[in-house]
């Protein structure tokens, strides 16, 4: 339900998300960014379930998460993500097939600087080499040049016929840069935009059940749930 001042009782979400212990009101601005829990965002990435939690919370021996949730603990929302978070979440799950944690927490610290803002995975197309190891952006973005890409860490330079997307499955906005749409598997997207960013049949934007088994054997499973309204 709708309220006067453009706040939504989501009520409806607290037994589907397992978010909070009560009733609570979330403004529309914030459901338009996505709303995922940890273990949903492991299922949607396709990673082991703890994968999420290691990334985005502080552990013991850690007073710094690797990567920052737009949904803080202390604001309330300690265990969900929002849709560029979850976008970071697939690009670090892909660069850790090739790469350390601490090399990917100095990727992220490097291109948060470099382009201020707290989703840096989530900002731009990031590349890398035949080995996965070396990240590169467009070297108009690092340098204001028209060179072709330099690497991240080490500011060496790169030709573009070398180079592959870390996730070529991602749709970004022109205006902003950010990550606007991920695809899943052809024809099912996740949207923040539309059902809180839940995955949906893209041109229909039909709900549907999506799994990504983590493991080396992985095979995806989709399941149509059935016409709905959009948002």
């Amino acid at each position: 339900m709708v309220g006067s001042k453009g706040w939504v009782d989501v009520q409806p979400l607290v037994g589907l998300l397992g978010l909070f212990q009560e009733t609570i009101l979330v403004h529309n601005d914030v459901l338009k960014h996505g709303i995922y829990t940890l273990p949903q965002a492991a299922r949607l990435v396709g990673v082991k379930s703890r994968k999420p939690g290691d990334w985005f919370l502080t552990r013991r021996g850690r007073s710094v998460a690797i990567l920052s949730p737009a949904y803080p603990a202390e604001s309330g929302g300690g265990g969900m993500i929002s849709f560029l978070d979850l976008v970071e979440a697939a690009v670090t799950a892909r660069l850790r097939e090739h790469v350390s944690m601490q090399t990917i927490r100095r990727l992220h610290q490097a291109l948060s600087d470099l382009w201020q803002t707290h989703h840096p995975l989530g900002c731009q197309n990031l590349y890398v080499d035949d080995a996965g190891r070396r990240v590169f952006v467009e070297a108009a973005e690092a340098e204001g040049q028209n060179a072709d890409f330099i690497e991240v860490l080490q500011r060496q330079h790169a030709m573009a016929a070398i180079l592959k997307p870390v996730l070529n499955r991602l749709e970004f906005d022109l205006a902003t840069g950010a990550a606007e749409r991920l695809t899943l598997t052809p024809g099912v997207v996740l949207d923040p935009r539309r059902r809180y960013g839940q995955p949906i049949v893209r041109d229909a934007r039909v709900p549907t059940a999506f799994e990504v088994p983590s493991g080396p054997q992985r095979s995806t499973k989709v399941t149509r749930l059935g016409p709905t309204t959009s948002l």
